[in-house]
């Protein structure tokens, strides 16, 4: 793959590859180093003598997906990937050679950055969040972008809440430093650090409710726009308190044989290794629970202890430094559970929705879904599917949409771009505006 050399005015020489239709691809910057397991991240201040950016980085440890579409890897999904727990906080840049090529003229382009899904287990920079296409359709609709992915630590080693002060919610504090990495340094790309929309998917899209929940650094904003899709802090993923915390801490512990609880525990969880921590981590929350954020000052502020689930629309709609959001779900998302639904059957499906809400429910999923007990096995996991992308992606982030807007509204906000694309139809956009 042919390759380009560019001099960044703070960084120095960077050398990436060049995609499809001029787009150059810097892979695997490092934007932050990792002192220890549960420690916080440090914002890397350059590239520490590395020019080659061609080659993809480590990921951070993760489990290996058992379903993906079609009961396997999503397409563009390479497991098992290479792996390190202190060398895996990177971003990839995709950016335009015309771009690049006039990095030092006051013309700058805006830029999106995306923060991969994954139940905050899973997920990696990788071809299915490359948003090297979209800079390259950019460039097609002669509206020209920089596009960006980042990393961030997963599981236990992202999530979970030790008792050692200053070292709660690591990966929110690693997803700060990617965006304050890249407020320090786009601008030498020839980026708008003032003009800079964050996206995500499911727990991406739920980290960024908890961006938006947090006052931004002493530096300013971190972001002016966001679009949050299949996913919003909402009843079962709020932020969880101190206390609560602990328990799971120590439950935590207890799960991988370590008896001793508090700093005593934790220095032993810093000598295991890190498999074991990335399997403990998948199991211990296999029930359909995730690892959450927790409701600490050094993050959420004065609202620390107080952020409850049916106040978030109403925080995240008071966010004075988002001027816009784009709210809606991405297309079939049904097909992430395929492999766990292919076992069931029509019968059983709708046997189960009655005896867990109801025979009215039930007859009304058959009707809407047209599902039956007696159907095609293989026309059933497609509806199946989508009745579970309705209700566990869709149906949970459009309950919370309008009182976010309707709040949203009355605040600041003169315009809110609103999105909700279904499965048949196009796509259905609505701008309000305050009267």
């Amino acid at each position: 793959m042919p390759t380009f050399k560019f001099h960044h005015g703070e960084l120095g020489p960077m050398t990436g590859t060049i995609a499809p239709d001029n787009v150059v691809q810097f892979r695997a910057i490092t934007f932050a180093t990792i002192p220890g397991r549960f420690k916080q991240s440090v914002l890397a201040e350059g590239l520490s003598g590395k020019a080659d950016f061609t080659q993809p980085g480590y990921a951070c440890p993760h489990i290996i997906p058992e379903d993906g579409a079609g009961g396997g890897p999503f397409p563009g999904e390479v497991f098992p990937a290479p792996t390190d727990e202190f060398e895996c906080l990177v971003l990839q840049l995709n950016i335009p050679i015309s771009c690049l090529q006039s990095a030092g003229s006051s013309s700058k382009l805006p830029v999106l950055v995306y923060i991969h899904g994954g139940g905050f287990v899973l997920g990696k920079i990788d071809e299915q969040h490359n948003t090297a296409i979209m800079v390259e359709q950019s460039l097609l609709d002669s509206q020209p972008v920089i596009g960006a992915s980042i990393q961030y630590r997963l599981g236990a080693f992202g999530y979970l809440h030790t008792p050692e002060p200053g070292n709660g919610n690591l990966a929110l504090n690693d997803q700060r430093n990617a965006l304050l990495w890249i407020q320090k340094f786009i601008g030498g790309f020839g980026g708008d650090r003032n003009r800079v929309t964050v996206f995500g998917e499911s727990a991406g899209s739920m980290s960024i409710c908890a961006h938006m929940l947090s006052s931004p650094p002493p530096s300013g904003s971190l972001f002016q726009r966001a679009i949050l899709m299949s996913g919003v802090i909402g009843p079962t993923t709020a932020p969880i308190l101190p206390a609560d915390a602990n328990k799971i801490y120590n439950m935590f512990l207890k799960s991988v044989g370590i008896e001793e609880k508090g700093e005593a525990g934790l220095k032993q969880l810093r000598d295991l290794e890190a498999q074991k921590l990335v399997q403990a981590s998948a199991q211990f929350f296999s029930g359909g629970s995730l690892w959450l954020s927790v409701q600490d000052e050094q993050w959420f502020g004065d609202d620390a202890g107080s952020i409850t689930w049916d106040r978030i629309p109403e925080l995240i709609g008071n966010c004075e430094w988002v001027d816009e959001i784009i709210l809606g779900t991405t297309s079939f998302e049904g097909t992430t559970m395929t492999e766990r639904f292919a076992g069931i059957t029509p019968g059983a499906f709708l046997y189960g929705i009655a005896a867990q809400s109801g025979k009215k429910s039930a007859e009304i999923v058959s009707q809407v879904y047209d599902i039956t007990p007696d159907m095609d096995q293989n026309l059933f996991l497609t509806a199946g599917l989508r009745w579970i992308g309705d209700v566990f992606f869709d149906g949970n982030t459009i309950g919370s949409l309008l009182k976010s807007i309707a709040n949203h509204l009355s605040t600041h906000t003169p315009a809110i771009p609103v999105s909700h694309n279904t499965y048949s139809e196009k796509g259905v956009s609505l701008r309000l505006r305050r009267s």
